[in-house]
């Protein structure tokens, strides 16, 4: 009888364990980092010349992800917003950024699911040209903001890559500043803008080093009407972490986008920062 009842409880516990339900599963999982980088320059009797100068910026970056046994939902907000200044002169302000992104995928086939969509790119607060004097006001939270949904097919069964394919919706709405809104050949000045087209986002981590990341996302939209002209937008981040909390930092972003001028927009920085991993 002790047999017995032995077994069957052993049978019992193997049970439980294969019906057991994945721990991951239908529950909210967060994660939360936040990180402040640092670039200074400091002279005092200098002979040969020079100025001081500060530069910071300070981020957010908070993931939310739910799973089901079908489902995937993975949200991600990103703030990004920093000042400069070089000797004596005005403190300006060198990044401004809000993005924000939700995708649903569904398995397929041939490690291919079908994706939904919805990104939000926009400034935190108001954003200045500081090549006029006065600098001019040119931009504001949600003016503009690009909004775009998408629906296509999604690829990340790789630990490296990432990308989706979408038929996609675009959305430029503004308030007080439509230039990028607005059509020059009308009379009117039109705050909303929307474009049907195709989009494409492939995101790239590779680890360089057991220490070293590289980090890539290329954003591409183009209007169907206007299949010749593609918006891009190529963000690149390498960081060299000393420590849990120290880190090197150098980001390069390439903007190309006609509605905002006609040239090729590139912004790089190498900045010394703190890192820190909430949850």
């Amino acid at each position: 009888m002790n047999r017995f009842l032995l077994t069957l409880l052993l049978l019992t516990g193997i049970i439980s364990a294969q019906t057991k339900p994945d721990s991951t599963l239908y529950k909210w999982q967060p994660a939360l980092v936040t990180g402040f980088n640092l670039s200074q320059v400091s002279f005092s009797d200098w002979a040969k010349g020079g100025d001081n100068s500060l530069a910071w910026n300070a981020y957010v970056r908070f993931g939310l992800t739910y799973e089901t046994e079908d489902w995937v939902f993975k949200n991600q907000l990103r703030l990004l917003f920093g000042r400069i200044q070089v000797g004596d002169g005005p403190n300006k302000q060198n990044e401004n950024e809000f993005f924000m992104e939700t995708v649903g995928a569904r398995e397929m086939f041939a490690k291919l699911k079908l994706s939904v969509s919805n990104t939000i790119f926009t400034q935190i607060t108001t954003g200045y040209d500081y090549k006029v004097t006065p600098e001019a006001k040119v931009s504001d939270f949600f003016d503009p903001a690009y909004i775009t949904q998408g629906i296509g097919i999604l690829f990340d069964n790789s630990d490296y890559v990432k990308s989706r394919l979408d038929l996609a919706f675009r959305e430029i709405v503004t308030s007080s500043y439509n230039k990028e809104s607005d059509d020059p050949a009308t009379a009117e000045i039109e705050k909303f803008k929307f474009d049907i087209g195709i989009a494409s986002v492939t995101d790239l981590t590779v680890p360089v080093a057991h220490n070293v990341q590289y980090t890539s996302k290329l954003s591409l939209f183009s209007p169907f009407k206007t299949l010749d002209v593609w918006d891009v937008r190529w963000e690149n981040a390498v960081t060299a972490k000393f420590s849990d909390w120290l880190a090197v930092n150098f980001d390069f972003l390439l903007v190309y986008m006609q509605d905002q001028i006609m040239k090729t927009q590139i912004r790089q920085g190498l900045q010394i920062g703190i890192t820190y991993t909430i949850f």
